[in-house]
């Protein structure tokens, strides 16, 4: 209900900057970020806008596009491999899931095909916004470890299992910091 309340912390930083610009203007009043970026003249959508723009060569958009592919991949093949589960199982996985990345696995591979839709076209403004799913796709990758850590007890294929988490959590943490740049 308050997501339009909801800023990050760049345009609330230029909110307080431009409220300490204005000092003398407001008084001693209290202000919120968006008031004082409003009363300096400066829409929200310019200080997002700019703040949103990765600074990628086009080497980089090229690994954070193979990235972003490996990510959706891994997504949709675990999704899609809860369907061949036992239904409480299917619905465990699925809720797990939701609650690790606060998203289910259909919207999650909605978004990431909207970012890689976004670095297939070179259309850098506003890929920062993908880096919160990202980071939690990466956190749920470390959260399936320490599960495997406490279920799989043959030695050889907990290591075989655990490499492949971190393999999958490492390119979505790479992927974050090359959307955010």
């Amino acid at each position: 209900m308050s997501a339009d309340q909801i800023l990050t912390v760049e345009e609330a930083g230029a909110g307080f900057a431009a409220a300490v610009a204005l000092a003398s203007k407001f008084r001693g009043q209290e202000i919120g970020a968006k008031s004082a970026l409003a009363s300096a003249g400066i829409p929200l959508s310019d200080v997002s806008s700019h703040l949103n723009k990765a600074c990628l060569d086009d080497e980089k958009v090229s690994l954070a596009l193979e990235l972003c592919r490996k990510v959706r991949k891994v997504v949709a093949e675990q999704s899609g491999g809860w369907a061949s589960r036992p239904l409480f199982e299917r619905q465990w996985a699925a809720r797990d899931f939701k609650r690790a990345v606060g998203n289910p696995a259909e919207g999650c591979l909605e978004e990431l095909t909207s970012l890689e839709r976004c670095l297939e076209r070179k259309e850098l403004d506003g890929l920062s916004g993908f880096k919160m799913l990202v980071e939690k796709v990466a956190g749920y990758h470390l959260h399936m470890q320490k599960l495997a850590e406490g279920y799989v007890k043959d030695e050889r294929k907990l290591a075989e299992q655990l490499e492949i988490l971190k393999g999958w959590q490492c390119e979505a943490e790479e992927l974050a910091k090359l959307i955010t740049s």
